[in-house]
């Protein structure tokens, strides 16, 4: 919008500037009309791309066998990203930590690890670290993090990109984390994973 308020000005300015001094020939006041009509054009475009909304979504499978399972739904709005994540089969009462996930160094396609990915420590369990090579570190937490009060959430919220490190977003994931294990609260576990995807009828 910047870029078009100030081309409208120019051709304002441009325009009092011909009728004031009268001096410009008529090929000279046409060619400068074109270039300006042409930058016009393109400034509507700027500004018509950039407000076109993306939609993303993701389906979250159970990791580590924990009964946790959901959807989520992404929309990026020029460098706006809402996330609204259902969830259900969390443990009551605990904080459950979520991030978006990926590789912002090389772009390297971010995936949900498989129970192979379990490590020489016979837990049967795939840890934070465990699953890291395969979705990466996080890219931005998706606080402030779930405690819900029995075994569903649903959450949603807007962030402001600041940097380019979590797009492309089809090259992320989403990580949901926490998980009682053996009596204890591991906070860090994953419990469920999705790779996000370009919505059928994105842009629309």
């Amino acid at each position: 919008m910047k870029k078009f308020n100030e081309i409208f000005y120019s051709i304002l300015v441009f325009s009092c500037l011909l009728f004031v001094t009268g001096c410009s020939t008529p090929e000279a006041e046409e060619e400068m009309m074109l270039n300006l009509e042409s930058d016009l054009q393109t400034a509507h475009k700027d500004v018509n791309q950039s407000a076109k909304a993306k939609y993303y979504t993701a389906d979250l499978s159970m990791l580590n066998n924990s009964g946790v399972s959901g959807t989520a739904d992404l929309v990026l709005e020029g460098n706006e990203l809402t996330v609204t994540i259902w969830a259900s089969g969390v443990e009551a009462g605990e904080i459950h930590l979520q991030h978006i996930h990926g590789f912002a160094e090389n772009n390297q396609n971010a995936t949900c690890p498989p129970p192979s990915a379990d490590g020489d420590d016979a837990d049967n369990l795939v840890g934070f670290l465990e699953g890291k090579p395969f979705y990466g570190g996080v890219l931005l937490p998706l606080n402030p993090f779930p405690q819900p009060s029995d075994e569903t959430f649903y959450f949603q919220e807007t962030y402001t990109l600041e940097d380019a490190s979590v797009t492309p977003l089809q090259n992320t994931t989403i990580v949901l984390h926490g998980m009682t294990v053996d009596g204890t609260y591991v906070t860090t576990l994953p419990v469920a994973c999705g790779q996000i995807q370009p919505a059928q009828g994105n842009n629309r």
